[in-house]
């Protein structure tokens, strides 16, 4: 095969591209400019009518699209400080303070049920089953609220923890089908009905002693228990839990949410880590990829299929553009962050450039693989790809010079640089 000197040129020049380093991701943040006077996040909703609410340590916020309203003690709250937020099957919104719990209500909040002392504060807990119970933590053990059936009316009563069960704070309460709320109690965890009958595993289920303060179910029915230590996973059906093979350390605030694409999103204080549910891959997101802060305290996935992060003292972030697009780095097999360039060939299998070789995507496994593995490595910076024939295409190396690759077979042969010329003398 004859190559010219002009098809080399116009493989080569791209050495003068800057490196596309494909981690990083579009934020708007929202902060006191926006009217969000207070920058800890603590909880975060989007109701039925898409308003988004924001918790935070000194003040409940109701985003409209354009802008940020505070609410307070002066429109009924009975404290300032927002644990939890959570809206039922009829439409209530209902809220947890430091000092009780308020419904919004005509325009309002009513409190329903009010704390003596904010040391009696038993943690952030608040879930509202499908039937319309809601559980809330609180001293001693665990509110649970029944509707009486007049009038959207509610009986409050408490479900009390045994001496040993009992734990500081408890976190995260979710429900299940049957509308019963799972949570970390002592060093281990409960199952509470709506009746106040209490199932407590401390030992068996697989379950470790240790202070499980998040907990969320998937999109398969499985269960998610986490510590600030551990993360354990119960299959839907299964006896017992298990180890995740992975741990994610919080901030904490070890919480687990699940997003309504099936995604399964844990808080870190090094960012998100994300379970996807397509090819149930871990991802981690971090200021390396664009986030503003690093402490995490609340994840949402709204209607529109944006993600909103909540920081512990940075305010908000909205991720535009979620799921529409990704980045890969060295954790996903890129044999460098630096790509230089990306092609598909004949067979639409996506190729990249970077400075440490050639690199394809393997579709199946999600992951990107290495041109002839380790040794491939060795190519050095690849500023070009052009395609050749169905299953050939050409690369240039800044240390090599030029390459041929053969698609099918994924494997090449150096050319090298024509006539013995260096880079240098081909853009004289």
């Amino acid at each position: 095969m004859v190559l010219s000197l002009k098809t080399t040129r116009l493989l080569l020049i791209a050495s003068l591209a800057i490196p596309a380093l494909a981690q990083r991701y579009k934020f708007r943040e929202y902060r006191q400019e926006n009217g969000l006077g207070n920058l800890a996040t603590t909880a975060m909703l989007q109701d039925r009518d898409q308003y988004l609410w924001v918790g935070t340590q000194n003040g409940l916020y109701r985003y409209d699209g354009a802008q940020f309203t505070h609410f307070g003690k002066a429109e009924g709250l009975p404290a300032a400080y927002i644990l939890g937020i959570v809206q039922g099957r009829d439409g209530t919104i209902w809220v947890n303070t430091q000092l009780g719990v308020a419904r919004w209500r005509q325009g309002r909040f009513v409190a329903e049920h009010v704390y003596v002392d904010p040391a009696d504060t038993a943690g952030m807990g608040i879930a509202i089953a499908k039937n319309d119970t809601l559980y809330v933590s609180a001293p001693g053990g665990v509110i649970v609220g029944k509707k009486t059936g007049r009038d959207f009316t509610y009986a409050f009563s408490l479900a009390y923890l045994p001496p040993w069960a009992k734990t500081k704070t408890i976190f995260q309460i979710v429900t299940d089908e049957r509308n019963r709320a799972w949570f970390g109690c002592g060093s281990g965890l409960c199952v509470l009905d709506e009746d106040g009958r209490l199932e407590i595993h401390q030992g068996d289920w697989g379950v470790a002693p240790d202070r499980w303060d998040g907990a969320g179910f998937d999109f398969d029915g499985g269960f998610w228990l986490r510590s600030n230590s551990r993360l354990l996973h119960k299959p839907a059906g299964a006896a017992r839990f298990e180890d995740a093979g992975r741990f994610v350390k919080a901030f904490d605030l070890p919480f687990v949410f699940l997003g309504k694409g099936g995604n399964v999103y844990f808080p870190s204080r090094d960012g998100i880590w994300v379970l996807w549910r397509s090819g149930m891959q871990w991802r981690h997101f971090g200021p390396e990829n664009g986030l503003t802060g690093e402490a995490v305290t609340a994840v949402l996935r709204d209607h529109e299929g944006s993600l909103w992060i909540g920081y512990l003292g940075d305010g908000v972030a909205r991720w535009l553009g979620f799921e529409e697009w990704e980045g890969w780095t060295k954790q996903e097999g890129l044999n460098s962050n630096a790509v230089w360039t990306l092609m598909r060939d004949g067979t639409k299998r996506l190729w990249a450039g970077t400075d440490n070789g050639v690199n394809y995507f393997d579709e199946g496994a999600r992951r990107w693989r290495s041109l002839g593995g380790e040794a491939g490595k060795q190519l050095g910076r690849i500023m070009s790809l052009a395609q050749a024939g169905p299953a050939t295409f050409w690369a240039s190396s800044q240390q090599k010079g030029l390459i041929e690759v053969d698609a099918r077979s994924l494997t090449y042969r150096v050319v090298g640089f024509p006539a013995g010329r260096s880079i240098e003398g081909l853009y004289c």
